[in-house]
């Protein structure tokens, strides 16, 4: 593993490269191995100041609070009473190391955020049966944040038994209610 020169050694600069058709933005302080005259030699060229301290339109926290406006949250205490009803599919959309390491509850089916969309569109070669059945779905991820995005995707997406519930994996856990370990690939 190289070894990083300290900060006050690298060149703070953007570049914009467009190589292959493939447009990226290169900061040099974060890849201070490639000077500016490298960077130039392959097709990429100085930004200004101003292209790379545009502020984010929208921040996450607009995002959750638009999306939580347009779907239903379940409380914790709903979702516990709809917890092992047959009509009730529990999703766990957290990355399978944050499953790993925390746990899961017990019979929820894990369908990482990265590829939700696809697994429940019928029309994808990566759709699953279990999502084209008629049942309710309660979305789950660590706090309630990914989820909040998800159900509203979901809706958008056209189904329409799709919930979420408040405070996600880590308020499910801190009311003591069950938790299991990630089932090993295959079994689920």
């Amino acid at each position: 593993m190289k070894r990083q020169p300290p900060p006050a050694l690298c060149q703070k600069a953007f570049f914009s490269c467009i190589n292959n058709a493939h447009a990226i933005r290169v900061h040099v302080e974060d890849f201070p191995l490639y000077s500016k005259s490298f960077l130039r030699s392959k097709g990429c060229e100085a930004m200004s100041e101003e292209a790379n301290n545009r502020p984010v339109r929208k921040g996450y926290k607009q995002l959750i609070e638009t999306a939580r406006a347009q779907i239903r949250t379940l409380s914790l205490d709903e979702a516990h009473a709809m917890y092992g009803q047959p009509d009730v599919v529990f999703v766990d959309i957290r990355d399978v190391r944050e499953m790993t390491r925390e746990g899961l509850i017990p019979g929820a089916y894990h369908a990482p955020r990265g590829m939700l969309e696809f697994w429940v569109d019928p029309d994808s070669p990566y759709f699953r049966e279990i999502f084209g059945t008629e049942k309710t779905f309660v979305l789950y991820c660590n706090k309630g944040w990914r989820s909040s995005l998800a159900t509203l995707t979901l809706q958008e997406m056209g189904m329409h038994s799709v919930t979420h519930f408040a405070g996600g994996f880590d308020a499910w856990k801190s009311a003591k209610l069950p938790v299991g370990e990630k089932p090993q690939r295959g079994k689920q």
